[in-house]
């Protein structure tokens, strides 16, 4: 009797099915999120790629990169010792400050509330800082510099 319930579903239907539950299967592992990898530039190093390039691109929530970075960009020119700093006031200490590595990459992923904007200060080697303009409203540094503005340089 059990051999003739089995037979009398349909090839199809029992196909339906496994694939049915596969999808249901597959779907939910999509919503595990991932994890944030920490990463940050320290001067010296060479592990970063792609100068110039808008890190963004891969470095977010589901992107590619390792790590999503909430600020990220190049600096060309006299790198060495180089640091970017971030402040919600240029008459305050820096609420953030970076190395630029050792390929002129710097970034981070700690995360940022850009909401009332943020001062960008870019420090040489020898100390002098020179601040953009205007506030920043995110990190994404090459969206801009080097595609509509001039790019970052010392």
């Amino acid at each position: 009797m059990q051999k003739k319930v089995l037979s009398s579903i349909s090839p199809h239907l029992f196909l339906l099915s496994i694939v049915a539950i596969s999808l249901v299967f597959l779907r939910c592992q999509k919503f595990v999120q991932p994890e944030n990898e920490q990463q940050e530039s320290k001067s010296g190093d060479d592990e970063s790629h792609y100068f110039g390039n808008n890190c963004m691109n891969c470095h977010y929530t589901e992107g590619q990169g390792e790590g999503w970075f909430s600020i990220a960009g190049s600096i060309e020119g006299n790198i060495n010792n180089a640091l970017v700093h971030l402040y919600t006031d240029t008459t305050q200490n820096a609420i953030k400050t970076l190395e630029i590595d050792g390929l002129g990459n710097f970034f981070t992923t700690d995360a940022f509330d850009f909401s009332g904007g943020v001062n960008v200060g870019i420090e040489d080697p020898s100390g002098a800082i020179k601040f953009m303009p205007d506030k920043i409203f995110n990190g994404q540094c090459n969206l801009c510099h080097g595609v509509t503005t001039n790019k970052l340089s010392l």
